[in-house]
């Protein structure tokens, strides 16, 4: 690993157990650092850097990289990638990881994260010094202003002149206005036509809006919404073994179709199926998101037919043999 450019400090550590390569610390304004956190603003206050020197115990002498190249320790179940931002795990003291918590204290970005699988370990670009600013220097005097030119010789006026103006033709003479012609009589009432076809129903969109972070238990169904006076709210955020545990009101007779979801985020390491349940039930409108999409995705070729008094839901089916998250910020389907 090439580090020319790398910036390091000495600190003295008090933490226990002895620091390991890769750990990220937070360096206090005496010099003293601490495994950072950002399970609180306190944890991750200060500088921010990632530990190069391992197995210091407590006492001065830790090397600390402040800027440059690093190995930098990740927590377990995530999906690195080059180019993304890390930040200070919320979860574990020391570790860092590539989705942003509440308290954002960024660490560096992925530069190769080919070692996750077997060590933990990933080589970021640490960004995290805040290198202070020197007081800006006065400003050198103004250079003299350079000598105007002369003035170029104004050109010649060109021999061409103007011509008279011609004579004004004579106007001619304003024929007379024709006589107005005599008012049509109206014409009878023609006959009433006969009622045209009823129109199409109206199309309503039942919609989803906010964030639901899924799935929170392996193995179950869980209701990211339900039907409640015209829309998809979010559900109760909890894994539902049957998704008519949580009772929507009931729907009007119509159809739905057309079902469309946001997919924000995505660490889920399967294929989730997301989509609408009638009475408990799953139907045939879903849709497939594949481990580690993100964007939109549509079902508008299945359809469900509803009578009234039907109660509809829209969940997620998880698989205990996968691990991860995805998170739905957006979803909608029309009811007709």
């Amino acid at each position: 690993m090439n580090t020319p450019n790398r910036i390091v400090d000495a600190a003295s550590f008090s933490g226990s157990p002895a620091l390991t390569v890769g750990e990220v610390v937070r360096i206090s304004a005496t010099n003293t650092i601490a495994r950072a956190q950002a399970n609180t603003p306190a944890n991750v206050a200060g500088t921010v850097g990632v530990a190069l020197s391992g197995a210091v115990a407590q006492g001065p002498g830790a090397t600390i990289v402040l800027a440059g190249l690093a190995p930098v320790k990740l927590e377990a179940a995530l999906v690195p990638v080059a180019g993304q931002t890390l930040y200070v795990s919320a979860a574990t003291a020391g570790l860092a990881t590539n989705v942003a918590p509440a308290n954002i204290k960024p660490v560096g970005i992925i530069k190769d994260a080919s070692m996750y699988a077997s060590t933990g370990t990933v080589i970021a670009i640490v960004i995290s010094l805040a290198i202070g600013s020197g007081a800006q220097g006065p400003a050198g005097p103004a250079g003299p202003t350079g000598v105007t030119g002369p003035t170029g010789p104004t050109g010649a006026v060109g021999p061409g002149q103007v011509g008279p103006i011609g004579p004004t033709g004579p106007t001619g003479p304003t024929g007379p206005a024709g006589p107005a012609g005599p008012t049509g009589a109206i014409g009878p009432t023609g006959a009433i036509g006969p009622t045209g076809p009823v129109g199409p129903a109206p199309t309503r969109l039942l919609e989803y809006s906010g964030q639901s972070e899924i799935p929170e238990s392996e193995g179950a169904q869980e209701e990211i919404g339900i039907y409640n006076t015209g829309k998809l709210l979010a559900g109760n955020d909890v894994a539902e073994a049957n998704p008519t545990q949580i009772i929507p009101a009931p729907m009007p007779a119509g159809t739905l179709r057309n079902l469309r979801v946001n997919v924000l985020s995505n660490g889920y390491t399967g294929t989730a199926n997301i989509g609408i349940y009638l009475n408990g039930a799953a139907t045939g409108i879903t849709v497939a998101v594949s481990a580690g999409a993100t964007g939109t995705f549509n079902d508008l070729v299945n359809t469900q037919v509803l009578v009234a008094g039907d109660a509809i839901a829209l969940a997620v089916q998880s698989d205990d043999s996968v691990s991860g998250q995805i998170i739905v910020i957006a979803a909608s389907i029309e009811f007709v």
